[in-house]
């Protein structure tokens, strides 16, 4: 633990169960474990594995982020880029992310502002926040609920959000928003989005191979025994 008065004047690597940043960090954070809590001041990158990563305080630079839950709070800020490989990430209302957000989750709940772009593939997308800058979400059809999971749902410690993409009647989004889903999303009316742009995934084509260059059919059995036989 590093507390409130303390001042770490370098980088700062930590691996453990339980780590608490609530002072500063005069360099980057690089740590391991299975709950990371960042509440104070970090003024290069944050890189984090672990279990549940939380972001409370500042991030002046990047933040990399791998875990189960991760999630930047009402106070949490991100001076640029967050980078998130996780089950869940959840920007929530208040938090402030200055860069891009790249996110490759089971599901994202983006409450806060970005004043970046939002590049994501995902099961769940709700936007809800605002994003100064453009969209483009790869996410699965509606009908893909969370039902497939629900019944591991008891050891989620996060309720399971609806697969599709949902924008919300408070969701801003200055630039483009682009998506590909097998379904349309739910979009609000109310959301102000300055440009919306649907794309269905590219079917799968299996090349027709010619007549002439196929294989001879292998006939099984009885019947291809007696085909074998010159008489």
């Amino acid at each position: 633990k590093v507390s409130s008065d303390e001042v770490i004047p370098d980088d700062l690597y930590c691996v453990g169960e339980t780590i608490t940043i609530d002072g500063t960090v005069n360099g980057d954070l690089i740590a391991a474990g299975a709950e990371i809590r960042v509440s104070g001041t970090i003024k290069g990158d944050v890189i984090a594995a672990g279990k549940t990563i939380v972001i409370r305080g500042t991030v002046q630079d990047d933040a990399r982020l791998a875990g189960f839950d991760v999630q930047v709070s009402e106070m949490g800020q991100v001076g640029d880029d967050v980078s998130v490989g996780s089950f869940s990430f959840i920007a929530r209302p208040g938090s402030q992310i200055g860069g891009n957000a790249y996110l490759l989750a089971r599901q994202a709940e983006l409450a806060g502002q970005i004043n970046g772009s939002v590049g994501a593939g995902l099961d769940a997308l709700k936007i809800s926040g605002t994003i100064n800058g453009n969209v483009t979400a790869h996410v699965s059809a509606p009908e893909a609920g969370p039902e497939q999971i629900a019944p591991m749902a008891y050891f989620f410690p996060m309720p399971l959000l609806p697969s599709g993409l949902y924008i919300a009647d408070t969701a801003v989004i200055q630039g483009k928003l682009t998506y590909t889903s097998p379904a349309a999303g739910d979009i609000s009316p109310d959301a102000k989005i300055s440009e919306q742009i649907f794309q269905t995934p590219v079917p799968k084509v299996t090349p027709q191979v010619p007549e002439a260059e196929r294989p001879p059919q292998e006939v099984p059995g009885l019947a291809g025994a007696l085909s074998a036989v010159k008489w």
